[in-house]
């Protein structure tokens, strides 16, 4: 009835789109932004969403790949505090300051 073949894609291939979908969404971002702001989101909310977002995402495709990856070691868990909350605060100094401009 059907011979399904299968495409391969390179691995090459398979990292230029993501290097082009990772540039899209990037540049996709600040246009959001804006008309987040104007219609009276804040830093906050910003950040909720995104990192909501890209939790899930994140978390289907470890789902997806390899479930181990999931286990985090208990001395490890210091680490992920601490970077998290620089990021956070790098992150909100970021949409603070995109704030002020708009």
């Amino acid at each position: 009835m059907g011979d399904k073949k299968m495409i391969k894609i390179s691995n090459y291939n398979k990292g230029l789109m993501s290097i082009i979908a990772s540039a899209f969404c990037f540049a996709l971002l600040t246009i959001l932004a804006v008309l987040m702001f104007k219609g009276g989101a804040t830093p906050i909310t910003i950040l909720i969403g995104r990192f909501s977002i890209a939790s899930l995402l994140f978390l289907i495709t470890i789902l997806i790949k390899d479930r181990k990856l999931l286990r985090v070691k208990t001395k490890d868990i210091k680490w992920f505090i601490a970077l998290g909350a620089i990021l956070f605060a790098h992150v909100m100094a970021f949409w603070y300051g995109f704030q002020i401009i708009m």
